[in-house]
């Protein structure tokens, strides 16, 4: 699975950074600002990036939780962040699911 959020263009990012945008959001100076944020402010693109990992593998895949997932229980997941050339974080996962089989092990008797 991989998560890449769109940090260029969700509010969000101007929220975590402070910035508060007029009422009409969908306006053309709107979009440039919060454009303008994400790339000014790398902590605040960082911790909406943190925020929509959190909610996909707490919500979403109930991952280490007491509650099935929208694809059943999760018995382990990991996952490895990297950037791309503007230094858009993203992230690379594999999640395992309970009751399928396990992998195969080298030199197992």
């Amino acid at each position: 699975m991989t998560i890449n959020p769109a940090d260029l263009t969700c509010p969000i990012v101007v929220t975590l950074a402070g910035v508060t945008l007029s009422s009409d959001e969908l306006s053309t100076e709107a979009r440039r600002i919060r454009r303008l944020t994400a790339q000014m402010n790398p902590v605040a693109v960082a911790q909406f990036f943190h925020h929509i990992c959190v909610a996909v593998f707490d919500a979403l895949l109930a991952a280490g939780k007491d509650r099935m997932g929208i694809f059943g229980e999760v018995s382990n997941y990991f996952g490895v962040v990297e950037t791309n050339g503007r230094g858009m974080l993203h992230l690379h996962s594999l999640v395992w699911l309970a009751g399928n089989l396990d992998p195969p092990r080298p030199f197992a008797k």
